[in-house]
């Protein structure tokens, strides 16, 4: 677990098997000398589906989730270094690893409308490097600097249309978020930039007809949502 060449192990115990997973979960790390109770999720379903370990520079990271089935949940994230579990910090409501020591990090607000009401997940984005997750914050932007990028102007007027547009950040990434309100509502729309030019960027499991439909969702993108940030000195376009 942390690279060392001696044997680890993570096991979880629990009083019964529940309706979502292992209720009352005890999450342990041990070693050929130590046993060691990592956390313990009383009251809270462990979600068994939810437990993943992903191999990282210097060490490994395991992540689960706790709840009781309904939208809110607890997610857990640890690494592991001389014979202990360390927790990780800013992890938000959800932590997904995208490969090469790279996470996307789900934000929980309620902020679809714009009088603060509608439940909305957020994606944003961070990097482990070796020691901590650090986020990738947001370097505001105008519209003008959108431009220059191929397919910018072009982005920028379908978006126009569909309502009034408000803060643009760019993450070192590669990620830009537009914000932008229509109807008494708060959107976002995803793009991604890649040797100076701009597409929308959106999974598989995005839901629409057009690229901007699937790259668009609710609620509102900040610059950041973490305490550990670094943010890109400028936004330049080859």
């Amino acid at each position: 677990m942390n690279g060392d060449g001696r044997k680890e192990a993570v096991a979880i115990t629990s009083s019964r098997q529940g309706e979502f997973g292992y209720t009352d979960a005890k999450v342990w790390y041990i070693t050929p000398t130590v046993c060691k109770k990592i956390v313990s999720c009383s009251g809270w379903d462990l979600y068994s589906e939810s437990i993943k370990v992903y191999k990282l520079k210097k060490t490994r990271m395991l992540t689960f989730e706790a709840g009781a089935g309904g939208s809110g949940w607890l997610t857990y994230a640890y690494t592991f270094k001389e014979n202990q579990a360390k927790e990780v910090k800013n992890i938000g409501s959800g932590i997904t690893y995208l490969g090469k020591n790279q996470f996307e990090i789900t934000d929980s607000q309620y902020d679809a409308l714009v009088d603060g009401v509608g439940h909305t997940w957020n994606k944003y984005y961070s990097k482990w490097d070796g020691k901590k997750l650090v986020e990738y914050g947001g370097l505001k932007i105008s519209q003008a600097q959108l431009k220059k990028a191929k397919n910018g102007a072009r982005i920028l007027a379908q978006i126009k249309k569909q309502g009034k547009i408000g803060n643009i950040y760019y993450r070192a990434n590669g990620m830009i978020f537009i914000n932008y309100t229509a109807d008494g509502a708060n959107f976002n729309v995803s793009l991604k930039l890649k040797n100076g030019a701009l597409k929308y960027y959106y999974t598989d499991e995005a839901y629409g007809s057009t690229d901007r439909e699937k790259a668009t969702n609710e609620g509102i993108i900040h610059k950041s949502i973490s305490k550990c940030v670094k943010y890109p000195k400028s936004f330049r376009v080859k």
